[in-house]
């Protein structure tokens, strides 16, 4: 009876949290392409880089493909960091960790790209907060992540946003933004396979429009 109760009252967190922790990290490679728009002081720029990318016993490896990088492509090599390919790679003990910590808002089944799912509401805890200095003034709105997980609890695609204000005496930034992720499997391991990144900013008579879409292409390494 006893085990019976545990499973009628296991949920979709549940469910997420044992799916991805059964994961194993085998290496992978392939290709990312990284598309990246942007709004500041009037002026738009848009540029496009293609890296070719690996993670495995060795490390992660991030090479930008012959002729890509030239100077509208700044914002892009800039923000496209080791730690950022591994997350990419390897999804899954960031997630994880994000999941450990959040807190389930409601559950209900649904059809994500024409296959059944769950579709999780969480709340989460904004951790970069924490490292704002104690002189700086932070409020947040909006910290509310949904997560698609099929049958099993291994996460389809994920969406999480919010807003900042931000303000040290009369200065204040608001920021908007918003991430959505898709997911999969590749060799057994959790995978970024698109991810589409919004940001906005204003303040102190400055606006910053941000849009950057990640679609990465992998196979496992034997």
């Amino acid at each position: 009876m006893l085990l019976l109760s545990l499973i009628l009252t296991a949920s979709g967190l549940d469910d997420a949290r044992a799916a991805l922790a059964k994961l194993d990290a085998k290496p992978v490679r392939g290709e990312m392409k990284v598309m990246r728009w942007q709004r500041a002081a009037g002026k738009e720029t848009s540029a496009g880089v293609t890296f070719f990318v690996s993670d495995g016993p060795k490390g992660v490896a991030l090479q930008a493909a012959p002729g890509m990088l030239h100077e509208k492509a700044a914002g892009i090599v800039s923000t496209t960091t080791l730690m950022r390919v591994h997350h990419l790679l390897d999804a899954r003990a960031e997630l994880l960790h994000q999941l450990e910590r959040a807190e389930l808002i409601s559950e209900e089944n649904v059809t994500w790209k024409e296959r059944p799912a769950r579709l999780l509401k969480l709340k989460v805890e904004a951790e970069e907060l924490k490292k704002v200095p104690s002189q700086v003034s932070v409020s947040l709105s909006g910290s509310v992540a949904n997560l698609w997980i099929d049958a099993s609890g291994l996460p389809l695609a994920g969406e999480l946003g919010g807003d900042v204000e931000a303000g040290v005496l009369m200065i204040k930034v608001k920021t908007h933004s918003k991430v959505t992720r898709e997911y999969g499997l590749v060799g057994g391991r959790l995978v970024v396979t698109r991810e589409s990144d919004e940001n906005d900013a204003n303040g102190a008579g400055q606006q910053l429009q941000v849009r950057q879409s990640t679609e990465l292409k992998l196979e496992a390494v034997e």
